[in-house]
């Protein structure tokens, strides 16, 4: 435990320093400082409590800090519990400490952090249940747990889901029906603490959701066919259609990242600042309604071309394709400089926005970013290939490891007694795995960030993998030997 402590004990000092003079603030910061309508209550609930312990709100990025390190020794000791090898305790968690940008992201005052120790304390806590007695103590924190994750980041519903598996494997079918009835009881409450605290504190417990802008940003790179008759969805595709047909004369690997690069300046620089204006509206998240017809109706109007969006933005997070490497940068900057590019307008933020901004950048005691910014699709990528490789194969091995082990439950009885526990936790992990990614995939085009609260369910996947292929054959060989020395005793 101490030699472990002692190696997690240098990631969060080493972040720390290195990000002291990083602004913690970014885009979406404020709606979670003063719980916006479009966001969920875990993580204003966090900067709420460290405001009232502390002070000062900026602090919470040492805390977050702080937490994802001992959330991640938690889970470092919970797998030497169930491996029992020193070693490969050590290596598991080097494994877990060294994505860099896992550390970057605890900078800032975004969920990034705070998902991620909580996905983590959830594998522990699933690592723990592998070598005890199912008990409904256990599942009720596992169920707990994703609870909170779910509060934090909606898409982190996915353990629900995962939780529910591992627990109907697990139970005896007496004990199944209540275990997954406390089940769907978390979720409903998970679900349900967002409008009530909104009630509590603002008085009204209406709620929107960033889902209507994710949906929208992949349907504004697919044509609708038809003019639209709408007069708010024909100036999103008279905005859409020139960037659109500039992104087409890309080679294909490049509209990925061009997809991405307009993505911001289209939706936060002109769309919503149009509309928010049209209807006299004071924040962006009070436009989520209009988004939400506008994108319906371009779903609609092409569900093929969406639906290829999602998929494919789902892969290339499965794969962690998700960000360009250097090689990528390069390519991609000489095209621009050769074809230059489209160029949106961009308008200021709506007034509650630009107030939020300004008052969030005072309490931090930081600069706020001015809007409209000059348009820059040119992007800065510092990571070879070869560097980011491993990465890539890590995540592609996990995906492939957790959707191997949902194939494998309905015939887990045919395998050895001590590798059946570890299926069904794999198995576990690689739902909550793929369907976080899914959900992500609906909504959002994948960068990295979205990726970073699942670095532990990849780590702790293959590395209980690896665990159950090591240790079978030698629990064979002896059950093996036990077996052959009773019949020379008989």
């Amino acid at each position: 435990m101490l030699g472990l402590a002692a190696m997690t004990a240098v990631a969060p000092l080493a972040a720390l320093w290195t990000a002291r003079a990083v602004n913690p603030l970014r885009g979406d910061s404020y709606e979670y400082l003063y719980f916006d309508a479009s966001r969920s209550v875990g993580y204003p609930a966090f900067l709420a409590l460290i405001r009232l312990i502390i002070g000062q709100v900026a602090l919470a990025v040492p805390a977050q800090t702080l937490l994802l390190a001992g959330s991640l020794l938690a889970l470092a000791w919970s797998f030497h519990k169930f491996c029992g090898r020193p070693s490969f305790s050590f290596v598991f968690q080097a494994l877990v400490l060294s994505l860099a940008a896992m550390w970057y992201d605890s900078a800032f005052l975004m969920t990034e952090a705070l998902s991620t120790a909580l996905v983590a304390i959830w594998c522990a806590q699933l690592l723990s249940l592998i070598k005890a007695t199912p008990s409904v103590r256990g599942e009720a924190l596992l169920v707990a747990i994703s609870g909170l994750a779910t509060m934090v980041r909606p898409s982190l519903v996915a353990l629900f889901a995962g939780t529910a598996l591992f627990i109907f494997v697990a139970q005896s079918p007496r004990e199944r029906l209540l275990a997954l009835i406390m089940t769907g009881a978390g979720l409903i409450l998970a679900w349900g603490a967002t409008p009530v605290a909104q009630l509590a504190i603002h008085g009204s417990a209406k709620t929107t959701s960033p889902f209507a802008r994710g949906v929208l940003q992949h349907t504004l790179y697919c044509s609708p066919g038809t003019v639209p008759r709408d007069a708010d969805s024909l100036f999103v595709e008279q905005s859409a259609a020139p960037v659109r047909r500039y992104i087409e004369t890309a080679p294909p690997d490049m509209q990925i990242q061009l997809r991405r690069s307009y993505s911001a300046p289209l939706r936060f620089g002109l769309i919503i600042p149009v509309l928010g204006r049209r209807y006299h509206l004071d924040m962006r998240s009070q436009a989520d309604p209009y988004l939400s017809r506008i994108a319906g109706e371009r779903v609609r109007a092409n569900p093929s071309c969406y639906a290829r969006r999602v998929v494919g933005e789902y892969v290339r997070m499965a794969t962690f394709d998700s960000d360009p490497t250097k090689e990528d940068a390069r390519r991609f900057n000489a095209f621009m400089e050769s074809h230059p590019p489209v160029e949106v307008a961009q308008y200021p933020r709506l007034p509650g926005d630009e107030y939020l901004v300004r008052r969030a950048a005072n309490d931090v005691h930081n600069q706020f970013s001015r809007q409209p910014e000059p348009q820059n699709l040119k992007i800065v990528a510092k990571i070879p290939f070869l560097a980011i490789l491993p990465l890539r194969l890590l995540f592609g091995g996990a995906a492939l490891v957790g959707l191997a082990s949902v194939l494998t439950l309905p015939f887990r009885k045919r395998v050895a007694p001590q590798l059946q526990p570890i299926i069904s936790a794999t198995a576990a992990m690689g739902v909550a795995f793929h369907g976080t990614l899914a959900i992500t995939a609906i909504v959002e085009i994948g960068f990295f960030r979205y990726l970073v609260p699942l670095w532990p369910i990849v780590c702790t996947v293959l590395a209980v993998a690896v665990v159950g292929i090591v240790k079978a054959p030698r629990r064979a060989s002896a059950t093996a030997t036990i077996g052959l020395a009773t019949q020379d005793v008989h």
